[in-house]
This record gives C-alpha cells, sequence and structure tokens, in this order.
C-alpha cells in the first residue's frame, strides 16, 4: 500500500499549494473583470445624438447606390448578430428595415436609435438571378 497513500504531510503541501493557487488567480481574475466590464461600460452603443440631416425613412433608401451615399436613418434596433470584425443588427422604421453593421458595440434591441452612415450593395447570386440586398456601414 505504499504507493497508494499520500506520505505523511502531503495532504498539507497540496492544500498549500491550492491556497497558494487561490491568492494569486482571484485577484488576476478580478482584474480581468473589472477591466472587461469597463471598457464596456465607457462605449456608447452605436447610435448618433444629433444629426444634421433629417432621418431617411428607410423605404427611400436607394436599392443599389453607386459612389458614396451617407445617409441619416431612425429606427428601432433588432437582435445584433456578432461577426468577426463588429456587428450586425437590423434597423426597422414604420416603412421597412435595413442592416446597420458596425464596429461599437450594438444598442440593445428594442432602442429607438439614429444611425448615420454609407449604403452599401452586396450582391448575391442565387439560382443565377442576382438576389442582392443593401446595408448601412456606421460612421
Amino acid at each position: 500500500m505504499d504507493g497508494i497513500l499520500p506520505a505523511r504531510g502531503a495532504g498539507q503541501s497540496i492544500a498549500r499549494t491550492r491556497a497558494w493557487i487561490a491568492v494569486v488567480s482571484v485577484p488576476l481574475l478580478l482584474g480581468w473583470a473589472i477591466a472587461g466590464c469597463s471598457s464596456r461600460a465607457i462605449s456608447e452603443p452605436a447610435q448618433v445624438v444629433s444629426p444634421a440631416a433629417p432621418p431617411t425613412p428607410i423605404a427611400q433608401l436607394p436599392t443599389k447606390p453607386t459612389g458614396t451615399a451617407i445617409v441619416v436613418v431612425k429606427g428601432t434596433a433588432g437582435n445584433p448578430v456578432p461577426l468577426l470584425e463588429g456587428t450586425v443588427y437590423p434597423l426597422q422604421d414604420a416603412t421597412g428595415k435595413v442592416w446597420i453593421l458596425t464596429n461599437q458595440p450594438a444598442p440593445a434591441p428594442g432602442t429607438e436609435v439614429t444611425v448615420k452612415g454609407n449604403i452599401r450593395y452586396k450582391p448575391i447570386a442565387i439560382n443565377g438571378k442576382e438576389q442582392g440586398s443593401i446595408y448601412m456601414e456606421q460612421q
């Protein structure tokens, strides 16, 4: 039975090791959690507080923009979808819906926001037919 039971005093060294790990790791984890929370709290949701132009109804956005088309839209944010480099979320007003691409934290679903950005067009071919869609890239 010599190899099965720990030697006398081994239980004490295991307890000391666990205590040392707790003493070192707890402050590190707390610092990491606080740093992560503080960066989120400082960031503002994706919105423009006072746009220079009145909002454009979503239904009036160009369906195939050419060049740079900067517009301001206002509506209710939907559920965000995280991407590798940013987030997209639907924005809906009384006339329609458009997807917003942002590098900022997305607003909470149900929040009314005003967004300024570039209208972009993404062509998508399905069965040889173009089924493209517009989206907004937030400035």
